[in-house]
């Protein structure tokens, strides 16, 4: 009848409407669940590009202090290298300088040891040479005076005997003249 055909068309135009409805929804949800994934997704993505980021940025403060301990280390050991050279020069140049002045002073003890044998060579030679004309002049003295005497005596005598001669001859003149 009428009436059912009626019923029947209501009840399929309200499943028609509900199968909309329910398409709608169902199209709604997956735009939804679309939609939080691809939210999910860029969170995700952003997340580990934050992070790859970050590690990068640990990397390169990394390296950077790494660098820098490096570098610090190199200085240290340069300027304690440094500091040793500089202390092996020192030392060898006062050994150089202690060495040249102790050769300095036994040149100069050498040449005053051999300026005073000089001198003293010279003193004695002076010392001898003048005994030795002393001791030639006083011998040359006691010779004259020896040659003197000598003479003297020699004259005396020769007087005495021309005397006794003359003494004589007087006597035996006088003995002549008495006879």
């Amino acid at each position: 009848t009428e009436a059912r055909l009626k019923r029947e068309a209501q009840k399929a135009e309200n499943a028609k409407l509900q199968a909309q409805q329910e398409a709608k929804r169902k199209a709604e949800a997956d735009a939804k669940a679309k939609q939080q994934k691809a939210a999910e997704d860029a969170k995700r993505k952003a997340e580990a590009d934050a992070k790859a980021k970050q590690q990068a940025a640990d990397n390169a403060k990394r390296k950077a202090e790494a660098d820098a301990k490096a570098k610090q280390q190199k200085a240290a050991e340069d300027a304690k290298r440094k500091a040793e050279a500089d202390a092996k020069a020192k030392q060898q140049k006062a050994a150089e300088d202690a060495k040249r002045k102790a050769e300095a002073d036994a040149k100069a003890k050498q040449q005053k040891a051999a300026e005073d044998a000089k001198r003293k060579a010279e003193a004695d030679a002076k010392a001898k040479q003048q005994k030795a004309a002393e001791d030639a002049k006083r011998k040359a003295e006691a010779d004259a005076k020896a040659k003197q005497q000598k003479a003297a005596e020699d004259a005396r005598r020769k007087a005495e005997i021309e005397a006794e001669e003359k003494a004589a001859s007087a006597k035996k003149a006088q003995e002549e003249a008495a006879q």
